[in-house]
């Protein structure tokens, strides 16, 4: 997704092949540890190339092509939007920006196009960390359960089917974001 020609592509080989797309949702994501002490444009630029160009391109694409009946698009997001920390600096900007864009573009697409957005907190084990550890946070969350796939599927089809809701983001993190940190949960600063 780093290159916006195969983005533009993407879907023009989707629709080919499918017909007119109704739901588009952008879940891919580039996630490398950074700080303002270790920040690099190489990382920065990677980050806001596949989080936040490559959906916006993707969109774009997707408008131009959208059946009469209407569409639907879904960004994921991080619930660290709204719980901020100064850990993964890059990633957590280019997500902003997609925030923002949901947002401006939920207004500017409609009535034809419903954009909304979905907000995990931690979902899946990272390779840095052991499974007890994954679990320890899972169980810190206010719901003492962090977020699953089957949630954020659960959360797509939610919005998908409601007809009536644009421009949200909805959290699916156990309440993770109502438990401030100074630190990402799984790395803490300086790790």
């Amino acid at each position: 997704l780093e290159n916006q020609n195969e983005c533009r592509e993407l879907l023009a080989k989707a629709t080919e092949f499918f017909g007119p797309i109704s739901i588009l949702i952008n879940n891919a994501s580039f996630f490398e540890y950074d700080n303002l002490e270790s920040f690099n444009i190489d990382t920065f630029n990677r980050s806001i190339g596949v989080n936040t160009l490559a959906p916006l391109i993707l969109i774009q694409a997707f408008n131009g092509q959208v059946p009469k009946s209407g569409g639907c698009i879904i960004n994921l997001l991080d619930q660290k939007l709204h719980n901020p920390n100064p850990d993964y600096l890059s990633y957590t900007t280019s997500k902003t920006a997609i925030a923002g864009i949901t947002e401006a573009l939920a207004i500017g697409l409609a009535p034809s196009i419903r954009v909304n957005a979905i907000a995990p907190g931690l979902t899946l084990p990272s390779p840095h960390a052991s499974q007890s550890k994954f679990e320890e946070i899972h169980n810190s969350t206010p719901l003492a359960r962090g977020s699953t796939p089957h949630d954020i599927s659960e959360a797509v089809l939610f919005l998908i089917a409601a007809e009536a809701v644009t421009g949200q983001v909805l959290f699916v993190d156990g309440g993770e974001r109502l438990s401030p940190r100074d630190a990402d949960v799984l790395y803490g600063r300086g790790e």
